[in-house]
């Protein structure tokens, strides 16, 4: 008797399910990088902080030196700190030609309630 034919079917790979590779020194580097990240963003903020102020007092420099440059008479005194007020610094310029002083002080002790620093007009 005749068999049937039999078909030949197509060999068929397994199918294999693909997992991403267990690295365990992962769970150490991941939070380690982002701790890294965090303090340099912080770090950058503070330098920036500093810029600012650094700018800020080149700035208040500059302004005085204008207002005597040209001025060739203009003298310069060191303020030096005090009893009453030791983390004061500054300088004066004076210019009797021009009638013209320049003030610069930094770190002024707080005034009393109801008192404040201002220049006369």
């Amino acid at each position: 008797m005749l068999q049937p034919a039999r078909r030949e079917q197509a060999a068929v790979p397994p199918q294999v399910e693909w997992r991403r590779p267990s690295i365990p020194w992962r769970r150490l580097v991941t939070p380690a990088l982002a701790l890294a990240l965090v303090l340099l963003l912080a770090w950058g903020l503070v330098q920036r902080q500093r810029i600012a102020e650094q700018d800020a007092d080149a700035a208040d420099e500059r302004a005085i030196a204008v207002a005597i440059n040209g001025n060739d008479d203009a003298r310069e005194f060191p303020l030096d700190p005090t009893e009453r007020a030791p983390g004061t610094k500054g300088k004066v310029w004076v210019s009797p030609s021009e009638s013209a002083v320049g003030l610069y002080a930094k770190k002024l002790p707080p005034l009393p309630a109801g008192k404040v620093y201002s220049s006369p007009t």
